[in-house]
């Protein structure tokens, strides 16, 4: 982007910010295991349904704004992962390394397993307004050598 496109998008997205009014109890409803790439895995929390929505207004007037200031809306919220907090993140190797034992396939099956274990365990957690995000279980994870 140039300067004068960021400088459009940033006085853009700050009046958006002033005109929305974000009032959101969170609640968590399980943990999903996202293998996003060769050697990349994802452990998110996601938001139960009502918060989905809510967010997904919120994404949907943002991007019609940015239209209308001839700002591209390049990937849709709808083409991405649930609105979540992410938990962990594995990478393996290098970015694109050929090696087999970079590729998260070897593994990342028996921690996804491990993941949906844990989530059924464990069911809902959230916050209200003031109360902090707390995840108060540390699932065990055996990685094979």
């Amino acid at each position: 982007w140039t300067e004068e496109e960021v400088q459009n998008f940033q006085l853009v997205f700050r009046r958006w910010l002033g005109q929305t009014r974000f009032n959101l109890h969170l609640h968590f409803t399980h943990l999903e295991c996202w293998l996003e790439r060769f050697n990349s895995l994802t452990i998110i929390a996601v938001v139960d349904s009502a918060a989905q929505r809510e967010l997904l207004r919120w994404n949907h007037q943002l991007n019609e704004l940015l239209r209308s200031h001839d700002i591209p809306v390049l990937v849709q919220r709808e083409d991405q992962m649930p609105f979540h907090m992410t938990v962990l993140g594995i990478y393996l190797g290098k970015e694109f390394s050929p090696l087999p034992r970079d590729h998260m396939e070897l593994f990342g099956e028996a921690i996804c397993e491990k993941v949906a274990e844990v989530s059924q365990a464990h069911g809902t957690f959230g916050t209200t307004a003031t109360d902090p995000v707390v995840l108060n279980f540390v699932p065990e994870v055996i990685v094979p050598k």
